[in-house]
């Protein structure tokens, strides 16, 4: 399961599906995942301030979750 919300990362977790969550914040402290299955966090390279809030999702890299993804087979 590849997601940034909780919810579905936490169901997918207690089924025991391996979890890659995608979250915006980049405090290496505080990762959350779900605990119940094998789980990667992925973070974005860079945050940006913009009008409407943080602007983060354009610098997810898609080779960055593709690895999180293959970490856990």
């Amino acid at each position: 399961m590849i997601a940034n919300d909780s919810g579905n990362g936490h169901l997918a977790s207690f089924l025991g599906v391996p979890v890659v969550t995608i979250y915006r914040k980049q405090n290496p402290k505080f990762h959350w995942r779900p605990d119940w299955a094998p789980a990667r966090v992925v973070c974005p390279r860079l945050t940006l301030p913009g009008f409407r809030g943080e602007v983060w999702k354009p610098f997810v890299g898609v080779g960055d979750v593709i690895a999180a993804r293959r970490s856990l087979s």
